[in-house]
């Protein structure tokens, strides 16, 4: 086992090396609208929100999936 763990470690070395050596992607452009974060999280929110109700109305009114 030993002998394979060390085969395999010594075939991807020269991966991880170069790895090492590639720079970093420059970080995202930080102008971002903020009504689009607002619109997205309202979005977001309002449909996690929306499935819990309907689930709710759902199990209080005892219809079951055929």
């Amino acid at each position: 086992m030993n002998r394979y763990f060390a085969a395999v470690t010594l075939a991807l070395l020269p991966l991880i090396v170069r790895a090492a050596d590639v720079e970093s992607p420059p970080p995202p452009p930080a102008d971002v609208s903020p009504w689009g974060i607002i619109i997205f999280g309202v979005l977001f929110f309002g449909m996690i929100v929306g499935f819990g109700v309907y689930m709710w109305y759902r199990e209080r009114n005892g219809k079951q999936d055929s």
